[in-house]
């Protein structure tokens, strides 16, 4: 029996607020028999101090409680109650240098252990689970043998519900054998039953990561985390003594491979549907030309320009979408508008070789028009092809987003665009089949030539010293020369 403390400070500025905490009755002096897992994502210490002076603020809600009744309060929304009970705020506490916030922690474990609190989601219940698994018993390490016995505790209180769990999905049954295989880990030490989890584990990645590494049934952001989790239980098999597990490697590779793929210069993740993202420190960065076929993403790399393409899973009608950079800098964001008549994607193929890449898109749509789209990137980066041609004569407009200290102008009578980054980095635009225009401090593309022909536009690098000045003799030539002819012979 060890006791905790006798008193813990609640509010700021007021001497006679003080908290009781009494000894943790009928806890015995344990060891922790498993190990501590790493926390590789960084986590608010504000947090921390916020829910140690009382107010435990979740889902937008303030609430202002005692850490013995929090847990069996009358929530303000389902939503508060949601984040109060899936423990990702333990991670704040573990990152704070304060013991007494460790201490602070300590008493709600206890506090939940007591209230023994309903779990309306199963996910819920293994998020706990996890988060337990993880953080408790790096908390409770700093403290005392009786601390080490509330985590232990709780990991078990919060294993058992979810070792009844009969998932029904894929993803379910992910996140389950990620908890259950964490809370060993954290509480045992090596046994048979470790040895079934990690086989359940490798099973369930099979079911859930693609060939190319990316997410079947979820997005990126959702991905990231999967590699996360994996690497914090890959790291705990490895403390615990246990062999390199070649399937959760084999697995881990190839979501690492996807997620430079997505890389930007920048080293964050395109085309993520979460917060930014940011790939690990020592993460290398894919060079060259990559495809993900399976979730519909390209890397094309040349000299110092770099495309990245997102066009949709097989059988999804998606809008195509386009990253490019020059150098360090992002050059445009493109997007194809959405059309009624947008077909589903085919198949996709990606063609290498020295003078460049060309990627091809295919899709079809429910009345079986066809549509065949074509992206090509110089060896040397200095020019950007687009083709788009449907059987029914129906082409998307595109918008091109720039960042916002690039400067745009229109050239050739709406035939053309120039796109100035800075003194060093100038791309016009040229566009046959269509026309251009400025509008919103975008560039649209909209199609305009025979409904049998394609659209094509293009983007090439014009180096400064080859670039007319403004109001030159040579653009006027050339602005002469594109009004006699509205659509120039530029592929």
């Amino acid at each position: 029996m060890h006791p905790v403390l006798s008193t813990l400070p609640f509010g700021a500025g007021r001497e006679r607020s003080r908290l009781p905490v009494g000894p943790h009755h009928a806890v015995p002096a344990i060891n922790l028999g498993g190990v501590i897992l790493e926390r590789s994502a960084v986590s608010d210490v504000a947090l921390a101090e916020a829910m140690y002076r009382g107010s435990f603020d979740f889902a937008g809600e303030h609430v202002t409680s005692l850490p013995d009744a929090v847990f069996s309060r009358a929530a303000p929304s389902n939503a508060w109650r949601v984040e109060l009970l899936r423990f990702d705020w333990l991670a704040s506490f573990r990152a704070s240098p304060k013991s007494l916030h460790g201490l602070f922690a300590l008493r709600l474990l206890s506090a939940w252990v007591s209230a023994r609190p309903h779990y309306g989601s199963s996910q819920n219940q293994i998020a706990a689970l996890y988060n337990l698994a993880v953080d408790a018993p790096a908390i409770a390490a700093t403290q005392s043998p009786a601390a080490i016995a509330i985590a232990t505790a709780a990991i078990l209180q919060a294993q058992q519900p979810v070792q009844r769990l009969k998932p029904d999905a894929a993803d379910v049954a992910l996140t389950r054998n990620m908890a259950l295989l964490a809370a060993h880990l954290a509480t045992k030490r090596p046994d048979s039953q470790r040895s079934r989890l990690v086989q359940d584990l490798a099973d369930s990645l099979q079911h859930a990561v693609g060939a190319d590494g990316s997410h079947l049934t979820a997005g990126t952001a959702e991905l990231h985390v999967l590699q996360e989790r994996l690497a914090t239980l890959m790291r705990g098999l490895a403390v615990a003594g246990e062999q390199v597990h070649l399937r959760l490697a084999e697995v881990s590779s190839r979501i690492h491979s996807y997620l430079t793929l997505l890389a930007r210069p920048d080293r964050s993740l395109a085309f993520v549907d979460g917060p930014a993202l940011m790939l690990a420190a020592d993460a290398p960065v894919r060079h060259g030309t990559a495809l993900a076929d399976t979730a519909g993403h390209a890397r094309l790399s040349g000299g110092k320009t770099l495309l990245l393409a997102n066009f949709g899973i097989v059988r999804e009608s998606r809008s195509l979408q386009l990253e490019i950079h020059d150098g360090e800098q992002p050059l445009l964001w493109l997007q194809q508008a959405a059309h009624p008549g947008m077909g589903k994607r085919e198949d996709c193929t990606l063609i290498c070789a020295a003078g460049g890449s060309l990627l091809e898109i295919h899709s079809r749509s429910s009345d079986e028009a066809r549509q065949h789209l074509a992206i090509f990137l110089s060896g040397d980066g200095s020019d950007i092809r687009l083709e788009e041609k449907a059987t029914d004569g129906v082409a998307p407009a595109y918008f091109l987003h720039v960042p916002d200290q690039a400067r745009l102008s229109t050239t050739h009578g709406g035939a053309g665009a120039m796109i100035l980054q800075n003194a060093s980095s100038a791309w016009q635009l040229l566009v046959r089949g269509g026309h251009v225009e400025l509008e919103n401090g975008m560039l649209r593309v909209t199609p305009g030539g025979p409904a049998d022909s394609p659209l094509n536009f293009a983007l090439k690098r014009v180096s400064p010293a080859g670039r007319p000045a403004r109001n030159s003799k040579a653009i006027r030539v050339a602005t002469e020369r594109a009004k006699a002819d509205q659509s120039p012979r530029l592929l």
